[in-house]
């Protein structure tokens, strides 16, 4: 593969190592960026903080009563429903990511809230601010100041008294199989690690470490770590690790530390980011019960009705809703494109991705977009955008997009770096 000079040229490999994977045809990063003005990213950055809004409110809803039978009926596995109606963390997610397909009509709608493990901070947080200098030759300042807020907000509240005291240990973990993950990991933690540089007058006794997944070890008072100086308890731990494959880890004696840990984060023994309950929002049934509740009852008011029915994909847990048009059929809790297929007006499957999750589906509306053209390193290729918002601590922030030439949005679409003129 031929590798042409460009903006790639000035990428850190060691922030996004990921790069120029064996198994790509050309490099993750596309050539060309996509230029948007202002106000088209300040309207997308709009609709992700109204949609996940309502979202959160819905989801907080939905466990405020204490009654397991609204969480059943969005197929949450009994496991997380104890813990998920336990959970008084301040937000239903501290990071998350909101994922929209613009229409033909130019009208962006969200497809896939990740609200549990979202990746793509390095893209979204440094990738684009590389990009913006190249093509534009303007700075993007403080762009890691959102990213970190999670944690910062927490050590000038919660954990403002205990800094002197005892100090604090941040530890961010993932599995270090995955590069992905553990460069997305590696990001938030150096990001958040400069910032405590930068103001060691106030934050001398906070501690920020990485560690895997594996070396974590959870006891009954709290989670611990041995970074090779010593074991120390963890206070805030940030983990890139889904909570429905968290449920079922255990130890090699048996014991359930997954079940454990979301235990001890609702006996505020350790802070977990994201919370447990960040799994409701990241359960695609929510969004099936939002339509029902903004077409049938009077839940919300005029205002969300208006979001939940012009910005959020039409979603149903009943495919007869769709009989007659295009629609998807997903799994509650896939991630990248797993296990979507594209059933066509006539009930045939066009599109049919492989099977990798193993839990309910929901339907919800093709939206059909413009074809768009992206300059990469094997030439111009010719496919679907998807758009993407971070939402901090209700906030948004950075936008990401992927190309890809399928109507899916899978593990082999390409980043697209967002230029704002």
């Amino acid at each position: 593969m031929l590798k042409k000079s460009s903006w790639i040229d000035l990428l850190d490999e060691k922030i996004i190592p990921y790069i120029d994977a064996p198994d790509y045809e050309t490099r993750y990063p596309v050539l060309s960026p996509l230029y948007i003005s202002k106000s088209e990213k300040e309207k997308i950055q709009y609709i992700a903080r109204e949609v996940c809004a309502v979202m959160a409110k819905l989801a907080e809803d939905v466990r405020s009563k204490g009654n397991v039978m609204p969480i059943d009926i969005i197929n949450m596995t009994p496991k997380l429903t104890p813990f998920i109606l336990d959970d008084d963390s301040k937000y239903v997610t501290n990071i998350a990511r909101l994922d929209f397909v613009k229409d033909k009509n130019g009208i962006y709608k969200v497809v896939e809230i990740n609200a549990d493990t979202p990746c793509a901070m390095p893209e979204a947080f440094y990738g684009n601010a590389v990009a913006q200098k190249y093509f534009a030759g303007s700075e993007d300042d403080g762009f890691n100041a959102e990213l970190i807020e999670p944690f910062t907000e927490l050590l000038k509240t919660t954990l403002k008294g205990k800094i002197n005291f005892s100090g604090v240990n941040i530890t961010l973990a993932a599995n270090d199989a995955y590069a992905e993950d553990w460069a997305n990991m590696m990001y938030l933690k150096n990001a958040l690690e400069d910032y405590i540089k930068a103001h060691f007058d106030e934050y001398e006794f906070v501690n920020v470490r990485a560690a895997r997944l594996i070396d974590l070890v959870v006891k009954d008072d709290g989670v611990y770590h041995n970074d090779g100086s010593g074991e120390y308890k963890i206070d805030v731990l940030y983990r890139l690790h889904p909570l429905e494959l968290l449920m079922d880890d255990e130890s090699d004696d048996g014991y359930p530390v997954g079940l454990k840990l979301m235990d001890l984060a609702n006996m505020h023994k350790v802070i977990l980011v994201n919370p447990v309950k960040a799994i409701l929002m990241q359960n695609k049934a929510m969004m099936a019960i939002a339509h029902y509740l903004a077409g049938s009852t009077g839940y919300f008011d005029d205002a969300a009705k208006q979001i939940v029915r012009t910005n959020i994909a039409e979603t149903s847990m009943d495919a007869k809703d769709f009989a007659g048009r295009k629609f998807l059929k997903k799994p509650i809790f896939g991630r990248e494109g797993c296990n979507i297929c594209i059933i066509e007006p006539d009930g045939t499957f066009s599109y049919e991705a492989e099977e990798a999750d193993d839990c309910a589906d929901i339907y919800q509306g093709f939206i059909d977009s413009d074809l768009v053209s992206v300059e990469t390193d094997a030439g111009r290729w010719e496919g679907k955008f998807t758009y993407s918002c971070f939402v901090i601590n209700g906030k948004p922030s950075k936008l990401f997009v992927r190309f890809s030439p399928y109507d899916i949005t899978g593990i082999e679409a390409l980043f697209v770096p967002v230029v704002v003129k």
